[in-house]
């Protein structure tokens, strides 16, 4: 039997996904209920109709400013946490490979192999530590968000050894 590769792929837009749903279920219910509201009170159709199309547009640009700014936010705060870890590599070392080590741990690695793992990891260039923390950060998220996962507890639960 012809062995065919293993090609794992991932939803990586779920939170892009949650903020469209968040914003056309927002972006759909102001405008129908100011024109339900206005339409008690208004007679005329053209000032209904008026009101609820500038409140689409006053809703899609406040919307999109908000999400840009939380993006924004979320960004700076990323850059903020991956200077302090660089600094914590850079001063405290011993402090950050023992907490490498304890993280590793979790996994069931064997002493040995947990060792090695953990001297790799320490000697890697600061452009490799920084993917490393990047996927750590996806991980620890899907960590947080699935109480399944083994490590949910210590991950959700637990703010350094």
């Amino acid at each position: 039997m012809p062995a065919t590769p293993h090609i794992e792929t991932h939803f990586l837009a779920s939170e892009s996904v949650r903020d469209a749903v968040i914003g056309m279920a927002d972006g759909l219910t102001v405008p129908f209920a100011l024109a339900a509201g206005l339409s008690a009170a208004v007679v005329s159709t053209e000032v209904i109709v008026t009101a609820g199309l500038a409140e689409v547009v006053a809703g899609a640009i406040a919307m999109g400013l908000g999400g840009y700014l939380a993006a924004r936010t979320d960004a700076e705060h990323c850059a903020a946490e991956e200077n302090r870890e660089n600094s914590d590599v850079d001063h405290l070392r011993e402090k950050e490979i023992e907490e490498v080590e304890t993280i590793l741990r979790e996994y069931g690695l064997e002493a040995k192999v947990l060792q090695n793992v953990v001297n790799a990891v320490a000697v890697a260039r600061p452009e490799a530590r920084s993917d490393q923390r990047r996927h750590h950060r996806r991980v620890l998220h899907r960590w947080r968000t699935n109480p399944a996962d083994p490590l949910y507890a210590r991950a959700h639960y637990h703010d350094g050894p």
